[in-house]
């Protein structure tokens, strides 16, 4: 007799999993202090991790163990001090940064976007801030 229930669909083959992001060794330090006491801070030490495709995970830790430091390295925001952090099997380090953009249909592809998104009540590339004229669709009635 087995385990399954009745009705159930029969357990999948599992699919070779591929690294999306990998992390090893990473660390990072920062120098503290002024030219009289130079310090140095160990914010992230020696951490490693690997995060499949199609997998959510959480960075949990205490007050100060370096979530966001680490956060920042995978963000290319912070280099660091040593270690790699590898995409698709490709160093972090040897990809090229290109300005991201809001929208696939953006021109410039940078931060001049025209359609990034502006403060409240501004408007959009084509569109009028006057209200509709007396008369046309959009007027109230």
């Amino acid at each position: 007799m087995t385990d399954e229930l009745p009705g159930a669909d029969p357990p999948r083959a599992e699919l070779p999993r591929a690294d999306l992001l990998r992390a090893e060794r990473l660390t990072r330090l920062f120098k503290i202090g002024g030219t009289l006491s130079p310090r140095t801070l160990h914010a992230v030490d020696d951490v490693s991790f690997t995060i499949g495709e199609r997998e959510i995970v959480a960075l949990a830790g205490e007050s100060g163990s370096g979530k966001s430091t680490i956060a920042r390295m995978l963000a290319q925001v912070y280099k660091p001090t040593s270690g790699e952090v590898f995409f698709e099997g490709k160093p972090l380090s040897s990809m090229t940064r290109t300005p991201s953009c809001c929208c696939p249909r953006c021109p410039t592809r940078g931060p001049r976007c025209p359609w990034r998104r502006r403060p409240t009540g501004a408007s959009r590339p084509g569109s009028s801030t006057r209200p509709p004229a007396a008369g046309s669709a959009g007027a109230a009635r």
